[in-house]
């Protein structure tokens, strides 16, 4: 579902998380009265980047995957296409 377009890019709602609204491109707002970016951590050991969403530790990827694909199911793997972990594009996720 459509959220907005906030600085020429469209958030769309991530499912099962209230007020937080994911971009194409791994962008993390959450929206209550005004929108606020959220600020990508950095897994040091996994070279990977989560959000915290409602206190709930969440990869980008499977955000991503999540929000975006429709033959996503819960617990299943998603893969860097181009095997870089920090490119968070969605044409760069694959569900296997």
């Amino acid at each position: 579902m459509l959220f907005c377009v906030h600085n020429q890019i469209e958030y769309y709602n991530i499912p099962g998380y209230k007020n937080y609204y994911l971009s194409e491109c791994g962008k993390c707002i959450r929206f209550i009265k005004s929108p606020t970016a959220l600020k990508k951590i950095l897994v040091p050991d996994e070279g990977k980047r989560i959000y915290i969403l409602n206190e709930d530790v969440c990869y980008i990827h499977t955000i991503l995957a999540k929000t975006f694909l429709k033959n996503y199911y819960e617990g299943c793997t998603v893969n860097f296409i181009d095997g870089n972990t920090l490119h968070y594009r969605l044409q760069n996720l694959q569900i296997v």
